[in-house]
């Protein structure tokens, strides 16, 4: 019986252009990162440009206060205004039965002094002070920078369940995203970096465009983002204080002392004339050699019990420090000096770096060319997103670049034409 013979036969050789495992593992790694980088700005793109764009703008938020409020553009002082004739009187005015007010000492970005107090609503109203003769300033009619673009950067005015708080941290989640996605689906992100064509097609310019801006202020872009995480902590992730020092009343009061050196004592229930604020800013400078006061900031007015915090300026440090005096209000005796402890000098250095509240007008300048540049960088990914599919999406019958066009115009100049207004 005759048996064929099976021959087996080893495949040919490889030509050389079929991918390895390596590369194929790569590649699809790069296609489910473009599909979440995609979804991520088409989600999510519309709050970070107005984050980034209110951001910008607060970088300057004292010198918009003074545009958009005429009567506080001011010469600063050459001589401090005595607070125990000037403040005082008018707090005895505005904040008769109030549970605490204050004063911001003028600065030269900011000359006036802000007088601020509790309403009988629990509502903080601020009202300006001429630092030279001690006079109110009439209310300008407006919030300017420091009460609308300021917090409108961090919680967009939503503030029912700090709803606000938490839509920023998500869009500031999915920026890191973005970040981190967008760098690993360019291949040569560097080499493209150095590639801007303007005359070309909108779509390609736009990817220029949004490339060259990401990588230029990348570093910039990420320690912003993360920082504002970071600054917020407490809000996104209590279980860390919760964990250190347990749940309840007690223990949140606790974890304020010790991290922000709150001193609290109840009223006495019974009259008393305040002690000199002029002394214990003298007292405080002393105590702080070569450093200045920012804030004063009077409790339980009126009563024997009053107590007087008096906060150091960091308009020479990146930290935003915790420095403070505590004075006695009916004796002016120094009751606690607190300075905060390693674990919030780290976090407060992170906040300072975020807030930019030191004086240097050439990092204000960068910063502010920086969050620009994420500014571009969102507007252009959107604009390439559009244009790509636009021709495809009305051939199909879609209707996702209309949603998505209408969002953009509505974040990008929509927000625009809003500030101006």
């Amino acid at each position: 019986m005759a048996w064929s013979a099976v021959v087996w036969q080893s495949p040919s050789p490889c030509c050389g252009r079929c991918p390895s495992a390596s590369e194929i593992m790569h590649s699809s790694l790069r296609l489910s990162l473009t599909w979440l980088h995609t979804w991520a700005g088409l989600l999510l793109g519309s709050v970070l440009f107005v984050i980034f764009w209110m951001g910008s703008l607060t970088v300057f938020d004292r010198e918009i206060d003074r545009w958009m409020q005429p009567g506080t553009r001011l010469v600063a002082p050459t001589t401090p205004l005595a607070l125990d004739h000037s403040v005082v009187p008018i707090a005895q005015v505005l904040a008769a039965g109030s549970s605490q007010w204050g004063v911001n000492l003028p600065t030269e970005r900011a000359p006036q002094l802000r007088f601020f107090y509790r309403d009988g609503g629990g509502q903080t109203i601020t009202r300006a002070i001429d630092s030279r003769s001690g006079m109110l300033i009439p209310d300008q009619g407006s919030r300017a920078g420091t009460g609308f673009f300021f917090p409108f950067h961090f919680s967009l005015h939503i503030q029912w369940r700090d709803l606000g708080y938490w839509i920023v941290g998500v869009a500031g989640m999915a920026m890191l995203v973005l970040l981190v996605s967008g760098i690993i689906i360019h291949k040569k992100i560097f080499i493209e970096f150095f590639l801007f064509r303007p005359r070309k097609q909108l779509p390609r310019a736009s990817l220029d465009l949004h490339n060259l801006t990401g990588v230029l202020a990348l570093p910039f872009h990420f320690v912003i983002t993360l920082s504002g995480l970071i600054i917020f902590m407490g809000i996104y992730f209590p279980q860390a204080q919760v964990g250190a020092y347990g749940m309840g009343e007690q223990a949140k009061q606790q974890y304020t002392r010790e991290a922000f050196g709150n001193y609290k004592r109840p009223r006495a229930g019974r009259m008393n004339h305040l002690a000199s604020l002029d002394a214990m800013l003298a007292e405080a400078e002393r105590q702080w050699p070569g450093g200045q006061a920012s804030s004063l900031r009077v409790w339980h007015p009126g009563d024997t019990n009053a107590y007087v915090e008096v906060t150091r300026s960091y308009a020479n440090d990146v930290t935003m420090h915790l420095d403070r005096l505590t004075f006695d209000g009916q004796s002016g005796a120094l009751l606690q000096r607190f300075v905060g402890a390693p674990v919030m000098k780290a976090q407060r250095f992170i906040s300072g770096m975020h807030f930019i509240q030191f004086d240097h007008w050439g990092i204000r300048c960068l910063y502010f060319f920086a969050g620009l540049s994420g500014c571009v960088m969102i507007a252009t990914g959107l604009f390439f997103w559009l244009e790509s599919r636009r021709v495809r999406h009305a051939k199909k019958g879609l209707a996702g670049v209309r949603v998505v066009e209408a969002l953009t115009v509505g974040s990008v100049s929509g927000i625009m034409i809003a500030t101006l207004r």
